[in-house]
């Protein structure tokens, strides 16, 4: 590797380093406040940060595509195996789908809307599987079985659905996003940034030497697929900012949790309040130290190469 190259990736290093160290802090601070905003019941909730615990429910919800499970947000990330010239092999990222509809998060005491497009989401896998894609000697019979809730995705319907995903990655460069008549204007804001983030993981893969792009035809190969679901009738702890519901059903309806602009926690959890905290400490600590050693290690390493050490 020539000096030039030694330069840029030491000074990479030491930025992304600063960047982790930042970033520890950052989720230091969300886990002070998740630690010291104690839990109350739904009806007493106040304008500001509160944090609540409920069941998940509302009559609108999506079908998770690969268990096919009721839920209100879902996120599938696809790996491919990839082995380099030395024979070590390695999941590498393929594709990554996810969805999300809001839903009111329900106690004994009442109920509240959960708009959940800009949480952070400490969810529990409900699902992993791999599958081995094989270039099909015929086409595949036709399978009734794709659309019925409850009934998992063969092999075959998932290489077809990692097909799909593909494509539709490739499509987010166009700018089109898909509004529905009732979107506010804050949400569709919040899907158009979505649909750019997308845009700029596809171009990511673009830039690193990757081809986002799938052949169903020619899907030889080992995948590996996770899903990720607020699943419809399960329990979880939501911490962010209380406001008004501008868009009221009924009496009941008064009020939401978004995220707030000038407190920004805002976090869905499907753990117990002790594990998300712990969670959170470690990666706080993990960010915080690893962020400081690679940076002082990177910048130790610029150094030396400028012959300043």
């Amino acid at each position: 590797m020539s000096s030039r190259d030694d330069y840029f990736t030491f000074s990479l290093g030491t930025a992304f380093g600063v960047y982790i160290f930042f970033k520890g802090f950052k989720i230091l601070r969300e886990y002070r406040v998740l630690a010291d905003t104690p839990e109350i019941p739904i009806r007493s909730v106040a304008m500001g940060l509160v944090e609540i615990h409920g069941q998940a429910v509302g009559d609108e919800f999506l079908i998770s595509p690969i268990s096919r499970t009721p839920c209100y947000y879902y996120k599938t990330v696809f790996e491919r195996w990839v082995v380099d010239d030395k024979g070590n092999g390695k999941w590498s990222h393929c594709h990554t789908d996810e969805d999300t509809k809001g839903f009111y998060l329900q106690d004994s005491t009442g109920r509240i809307l959960i708009e959940s497009w800009d949480a952070e989401l400490d969810l529990e896998e409900n699902l992993r599987r791999e599958v081995i894609g094989v270039v099909p000697s015929t086409p595949p019979a036709a399978d009734n079985t794709k659309n019925v809730p409850g009934t998992p995705l063969s092999e075959t319907q998932l290489l077809d659905y990692l097909a799909e995903v593909s494509q539709g990655s490739s499509s987010l460069l166009t700018g089109l996003v898909q509004f529905s008549a009732e979107d506010t204007r804050e949400k569709r804001m919040k899907k158009a940034r979505r649909a750019a983030g997308k845009g700029m993981e596809f171009l990511k893969q673009i830039a690193a030497g990757g081809n986002p792009s799938f052949d169903r035809a020619g899907a030889a190969g080992k995948f590996r697929v996770r899903e990720t679901c607020i699943l419809r009738g399960r329990e979880y702890d939501v911490t962010g900012n209380c406001v008004e519901n501008p868009r009221p059903k009924d009496e009941h309806d008064r009020n939401k949790i978004e995220k707030g602009k000038n407190e920004p926690t805002f976090l869905i959890s499907s753990r117990s309040e002790k594990l998300a905290e712990g969670r959170l400490q470690r990666r706080a600590a993990l960010y915080i130290l690893g962020g400081a050693a690679m940076a002082v290690g990177c910048l130790a390493m610029l150094l030396n190469e400028l012959g300043w050490l």
